[in-house]
């Protein structure tokens, strides 16, 4: 989603990391800072501390988020917008700065559905967009092709089918232009590296018998033939020595491969990998 702040004169209100093998990507990291600037604007983003205000309904406040601009002789308020967000993501700071361009702030709700608000200069002035990444904050990054990206494991995404809980991995890349900015599923070379970082890790820690869907959607998602390939016939010849037997885990992969696209990652033809 995203909101665009402000446009000229008129104001407009409209780490710990997922896996420790996460923090070696290659791009400048955030770095903590109490005031995020951004030309002329500051940003700031701290913990709430009640001055007599009553709330409506049940909503409790945890942080205010806080936007001036300056001007001669001192500063004027644009924005001033309490959030239930706690602020703070583990070693991801609750407010730093990115590639000089950006202010991105970081928060949970109760240790959980961890937000990135992310705050840019765009063509008509001041914008925002958010980024919910569930149970985990993963760092920002600077992919190769200048974006900022992150990688957010979804859960729950067959929950009739599978026991869980199971992570599905995401790469989100911030798309940004004179239109507007906002986050979107990344499928391309330049997310490759995160994928496949996912993909190693689970592979090196977890059970295939019980994670090949989460292994096999990574594998998809880096859109690397030769790694799909080379690693569901490791797959296959594993479970045969394993078993002594033939089994169908070229069934249950293709099954999956199917599945997949249902709920975003691309097709895989499973049978672009059989050798006649």
């Amino acid at each position: 989603m995203k909101q665009k702040l402000l446009s000229g004169r008129n104001c407009k209100m409209v780490f710990r990391a997922t896996f420790l093998a996460f923090t070696l990507l290659q791009g400048p990291v955030a770095v903590a800072e109490t005031v995020g600037k951004l030309g002329e604007y500051e940003v700031r983003f701290a913990p709430w501390r009640a001055k007599g205000e009553r709330m409506s309904g049940d909503f409790v406040p945890r942080a205010v988020i806080q936007v001036t601009r300056g001007r001669t002789g001192g500063r004027d308020e644009i924005l001033k917008e309490l959030s239930p967000l706690e602020p703070g993501c583990g070693e991801v700071p609750a407010l730093a700065s990115l590639a000089d361009r950006y202010v991105v702030l970081c928060g949970h709700l109760g240790g959980r559905h961890f937000t990135y608000r992310v705050f840019r200069l765009g063509a008509g002035g001041l914008e925002s967009t958010a980024l919910d990444a569930f149970d985990q904050a993963s760092p920002l990054v600077i992919d190769a092709q200048d974006r900022i990206t992150t990688l957010v494991t979804r859960r729950d995404q067959f929950p009739s089918e599978l026991k869980g809980p199971l992570y599905f991995p995401f790469v989100y890349a911030l798309h940004a232009d004179e239109s507007g900015m906002g986050f979107a599923p990344a499928f391309d070379e330049a997310a490759r590296p995160q994928y496949l970082q996912f993909y190693e890790w689970t592979k090196a820690n977890k059970n295939l018998s019980q994670f090949l869907p989460v292994m096999l959607a990574a594998l998809v998602a880096s859109r690397d033939q030769k790694a799909i390939c080379r690693e569901i016939k490791e797959w296959g010849t594993g479970e045969q020595q394993k078993r002594g037997r033939t089994v169908p885990v070229d069934r249950v992969i293709d099954d999956w491969a199917k599945r997949l696209p249902s709920i975003g990652y691309p097709h895989f033809d499973f049978n672009s990998c059989r050798v006649d």
